[in-house]
C-alpha cells in the first residue's frame, strides 16, 4: 500500500473517532450532564430498572426533586455511581441537616435514597457519619432508559477475557483496514 493509501486510511479512522467524540460532547451539552448515559450495574432497582438497562441522565433536578424520583449519585467511598430512588427529602428546617452537615444557612435539598429492591435505605452505603446526600453527590436524574442495551458494558466490566477479546477484535479490524 502506498503512503497516500495509509494516510487516507488513518484519516478515516481518525474521522470515526472524532465523530464519536463530537457526538458524546453534543449529548453531554444537551443533557447538561457530565455523564449523560449510564448503565444500571446491580439489581437493587428491580423491577423498575434491571441490571443492564441503559439510562439517560439530566442534571435539571434542583427545583423539581420529589420523593420517588430516581437519582444517579456518587459518594466518596464508592467508585461506581449508584442508581436509587429518593426516599426522603430534608430541608433546612430539619435538625439532622444542621447537626450532621454543619453547613449553616443553605437552601439545597438533602435526600435519603433507597433501592426499590432493598429492604432498608442507603445509610449503610454512605460514608460513616453521613446520613443523607447533598447536591454535590448528584450526577443526574433519569430522563429515560433502554432496557438491556447496557449488557455489553456489563460483560466488558465483569469479564476480563471479554475485554481482551473486544480489544483484540478492534485491533484486527483496524489492522485489516490498514492492510487492504
Amino acid at each position: 500500500m502506498s503512503a497516500r493509501g495509509v494516510i487516507k486510511r488513518f484519516n478515516h479512522i481518525a474521522l470515526m473517532i472524532c465523530s464519536a467524540l463530537i457526538f458524546w460532547k453534543a449529548v453531554t451539552a444537551i443533557q447538561n450532564a457530565e455523564s449523560p448515559i449510564a448503565v444500571v450495574m446491580s439489581g437493587s432497582m428491580d423491577p423498575g430498572y434491571t441490571r443492564g438497562d441503559l439510562i439517560f441522565l439530566s442534571t435539571h433536578l434542583e427545583k423539581t426533586m420529589e420523593i420517588g424520583d430516581v437519582l444517579v449519585f456518587r459518594i466518596d467511598n464508592m467508585d461506581m455511581p449508584v442508581v436509587h430512588r429518593v426516599h426522603r427529602i430534608y430541608d433546612n428546617d430539619h435538625s439532622n441537616v444542621a447537626k450532621y452537615m454543619e453547613l449553616g444557612e443553605f437552601n439545597e435539598p438533602f435526600v435519603l435514597t433507597k433501592g426499590d429492591h432493598n429492604f432498608v435505605d442507603d445509610r449503610l452505603l454512605y460514608p460513616e457519619g453521613q446520613i443523607f446526600l447533598c447536591p454535590k453527590h448528584f450526577l443526574g436524574k433519569i430522563d429515560g432508559y433502554c432496557p438491556y442495551l447496557g449488557w455489553i458494558t456489563l460483560v466488558l466490566h465483569d469479564y476480563a477475557i471479554a475485554r481482551y477479546a473486544f480489544m483484540a477484535g478492534l485491533g484486527l479490524f483496524y489492522l485489516k483496514e490498514f492492510v487492504n
